[in-house]
This record gives structure tokens, C-alpha cells and sequence, in this order.
């Protein structure tokens, strides 16, 4: 599933990971190791899974995510748009 040689990859990844955090914060325990293993099986009764088991998971995912962002790919332009912070000096753009 996850493709670290396509460069919009780990932005995409941590965006999900981003929702996945915020649904397991709102509702506790929600279906999430079972609900993406084969997109043409339907699981109409998944196991839900604790938040202490998702946080573990979106961690590690996250780590993979960040190890494979390359800083200098045309792709992320001069800002990251979300928290509008320059990809090579890890710094907010907008002064206060």
C-alpha cells in the first residue's frame, strides 16, 4: 500500500494518519487494522481496535512517512500549504 517512491506519498500518509488520529481522539476505539487489507474484501463487521494499538501504529507509520520526504522535490513547492512551513529550514513562514 504504501509507496515511498512516488513523491506525494508521505504528505498524503501523514494527512491520513492526521485523520486517523483525530477519528481514534473523537471516538476512542474504532475499526483500523482490519479495515485496509485487501480493497476488494468488504468487512462488514471489523474488530475495533484500542487507541493505545492505532497510536502505536500511526507512529511507526508516521516515522516511515517522514523518513521518506524528500525536503528538495519539486512536488511540495516553496511552502507546506497546511502549517505554511518552509520544507527547508523547518520554520513557519508567516512572522507574527
Amino acid at each position: 500500500m504504501y509507496r515511498p517512491a512516488e513523491p506525494n506519498w508521505p504528505l498524503a500518509r501523514i494527512l491520513e494518519i492526521f485523520i486517523w488520529q483525530r477519528l481514534t481522539d473523537l471516538f476512542g476505539a474504532v475499526p483500523f487494522s482490519k479495515t485496509t487489507e485487501d480493497a476488494t474484501d468488504v468487512n462488514n463487521k471489523p474488530v475495533y481496535d484500542s487507541q493505545e494499538s492505532i497510536y502505536r501504529q500511526l507512529i511507526t507509520d508516521l516515522d516511515a512517512a517522514i523518513a521518506n520526504i524528500n525536503a528538495t522535490d519539486e512536488s511540495y513547492g516553496n511552502a507546506d500549504f497546511y502549517y505554511k512551513v518552509l520544507p527547508t529550514t523547518g520554520r513557519n513562514s508567516v512572522t507574527r
